[in-house]
């Protein structure tokens, strides 16, 4: 994380990177690889990841309106694309941050800029892999780890509206100190 924080970033880097955020939430949420194709295979249970603070009760509600088939397209589409998503957004956070950091002197301050993204993309890997185990061993009602699943989603969206606000922010903070020169 040091490296990139550290390397000149380009407004074409972050704007291609956005753009690739963008293409793969849409996937994610769309037709063929995500989330649209969940809801039709099962009847209107959408991913966890969508789910803010699910029970036990809930998300067991989920897979069991999955279906095995909705269980494996889970497995097979949904989660990995997932995967990929959190490694794009976390370089899209981290490069925009980078961009609108990068004229300033570098202060110890400014590592926690480049941590949110960081920690988002950790909760959501442990959600992902959490939901992974859910639907593996879906015979077995793991409440214990469904509770902390939920727990990672919550704190993957904090820290991803955390992220967001931080680049707003500094984006904001670059238009203002122009406009006083």
């Amino acid at each position: 994380m040091s490296k990139l924080s550290n390397k000149k970033v380009s407004a074409k880097a972050a704007l291609a990177l956005t753009a690739a955020s963008i293409v793969l939430l849409l996937l994610v949420n769309g037709r063929w690889l995500g989330n649209a194709r969940l809801l039709e295979i099962s009847g209107g249970a959408g991913i966890l990841d969508l789910e803010m603070g699910y029970s036990p009760g809930r998300a067991y509600g989920m897979l069991t309106a999955y279906g095995s088939a909705g269980r494996a397209f889970y497995l097979r589409r949904i989660i990995p694309l997932d995967m990929l998503f959190g490694v794009v957004y976390f370089l899209c956070f981290t490069c925009l941050t980078r961009l609108f950091l990068q004229k300033k002197a570098p202060r110890p301050s400014h590592r926690a800029f480049y941590a949110l993204p960081a920690l988002t993309l950790l909760f959501d890997y442990a959600e992902n892999l959490l939901a992974a185990v859910m639907l593996w061993k879906y015979s077995q009602q793991l409440t214990a780890l469904c509770r902390i699943a939920s727990c990672m989603t919550v704190v993957k969206y904090v820290f991803t509206v955390g992220s967001i606000a931080a680049i707003l922010g500094l984006w904001l903070a670059g238009i203002l100190a122009r406009r006083k020169h």
